[in-house]
Parts: structure tokens; sequence; C-alpha cells
């Protein structure tokens, strides 16, 4: 990741300042967005998010890293985030959670969301035979259901057993990378006081994952549909060039591609922000 920001930073200091006698040039952007060029990134769904400065918008990406064969990266297997994947859910609880989606959608297929469920929150609890018992209500979810204690983060238990408070607790900032006038953000759910907290009050926040995806029609028929269904995938790259062929500008885009999010994409762009301030 870090020779990637490298080489990526590097290419914008040396085409942002392109201009050309070509008509056009400088003022008139050419963009486009592939849908095919996706790549698998960790099921970390939270625990990640980018601030564009100039629109003032925040996108929740989740955690951007490449899992390799797994679902989340190395620094997500043991650490705590309200994204559970579906291996620790009880069969008969998938099943709920699946019907009730369902019902909802104008298609009957599986997407990403199927296999990661995100904690929205903690409505109460129950002692049972088997132990201590969660009611969960999951994001994206009208139906509910009881978890067992391995089932919920430590952290989000804790936070909940010591303020009485089923609402997730504020997520703490562990790494920031600023990447020209754009602020990437790795989060985690901890209650490490050491770390400052997400303050996410200050931007628009634009679409979520979970909403896109509910709206985007899949035929999980091939095995390249299969992986999309097991596993979180960026949603494709955006590119913008000049009329002359010069390559001012490419991005990962993350959920949908959204108007919202490719306005966010070009204004983050200091060469095309500032032609567009000199308009």
């Amino acid at each position: 990741m870090e020779y990637h920001l490298q080489i990526r930073d590097g290419f914008y200091r040396v085409w942002s300042k392109h201009t050309c006698g070509k008509s056009g040039c400088g003022w008139v952007l050419v963009v486009d967005g592939g849908m095919k060029a996706q790549r698998k990134i960790c099921g970390a769904v939270k625990s990640g998010a980018r601030v564009f400065e100039h629109s003032n918008t925040t996108l929740i990406t989740g955690c951007t890293r490449h899992p390799g064969d797994f679902k989340y990266c190395r620094d997500h297997k043991n650490e705590d985030t309200p994204a559970v994947s579906s291996t620790k859910l009880h069969p008969e609880n998938k099943a709920r959670l699946r019907s009730a989606k369902e019902k909802g959608r104008h298609y009957n297929v599986q997407d990403f969301t199927d296999s990661v469920y995100i904690i929205e929150e903690i409505l109460g609890t129950r002692h049972t035979k088997k132990g201590t018992e969660y009611h969960i209500k999951w994001e994206e979810y009208a139906e509910t259901t009881w978890e067992p204690l391995k089932n919920i983060p430590r952290s989000i238990r804790e936070y909940y057993e010591d303020t009485g408070d089923g609402k997730l607790p504020t997520p703490r900032v562990k790494e920031s990378i600023k990447q020209g006038s754009t602020v990437q953000y790795n989060l985690v759910w901890s209650n490490d006081g050491d770390l400052p907290e997400w303050d996410a009050s200050r931007h628009v926040a634009l679409e979520t994952e979970a909403l896109a995806n509910n709206r985007e029609k899949r035929a999980c028929n091939t095995r390249k549909d299969r992986d999309k269904r097991q596993n979180r995938h960026t949603c494709g790259i955006f590119i913008g060039c000049w009329p002359c062929g010069v390559c001012l500008l490419f991005e990962e885009l993350y959920g949908s591609e959204s108007i919202s999010q490719v306005y966010a994409i070009i204004l983050g762009n200091d060469k095309v922000y500032r032609n567009i301030l000199a308009l």
C-alpha cells in the first residue's frame, strides 16, 4: 500500500501540471468508469473512511487492504470490528435474515452483505443454559437475532455493559494517510483512550455500501460472481483525461459508481479544483 501511494502521488505531481496546445486541454475533463477492474478487499466494512476535503464529504470505504485467500486482512483477523462473518451465525439465524432481506428487494440472489453482517445495536441480553445471549439489530435488516457472547466483539460488548448504551461506540483513528486533498482514515473499535475519536459529523456522508449493494442486481452463476458474493470488492476504477489523451486522475470506486462519489473524486484533484474556482 505504501509503494502504491508513492507511485500514485508521483504520477499526479508530474501529469497534473500538463498543458498543451490541444483544444480543451487543462479545461475539459473527459471521464469514464470501468466496473470490470475490481479487486478483493478486506471484509472490515466499517474500519476505514476517506475524507474529500474540497467537497466536504466522507466515504466509508472500510479497510482497503487485500485479504489474500481470507475474508479479512491480517490486521482485522483478530481485531474487533462490527463486521461479523456469516460463518459465526447459527444457520437458522442466517436463514431468517436472508429471508427478511429478500422480501424487500426485487431480485432473489445473494450479495456480499449476506456473508458479513454489521452490528447496528445491542437491544438487550438474556441468560440461557448455554450462557449469555445478546439481542442484535443488524444494519440493513429489520429482523433481529439472539447471538452468543462469542459472536459479539469484545470492545462493543464491554461498551454496552459499561454504559448500557446499545449503539455502537465511536470508533477511534488508528492511522491517517494524506493523499493530495483527501485523507484516508484507518478506524479501530477499541477502548484505547490514547487514540483520537473519529468525528463523522464534520463531513457529509456519501451513500453506504450496503445501500448500493441492495440496488445492484447480480446473477451469481459464475466463479467470479460467487467470489463477489463471498468477498468484498472495490466497485471498479474511475479515470479522467484531458482531450489530448493525458490521464489526469484515476481512483478506485467503493460501494457504487454513485454521482456523489464521482463528484468528490473530481473535486479532490487539486488541478481540476483550482480550474473550477477560476471559472
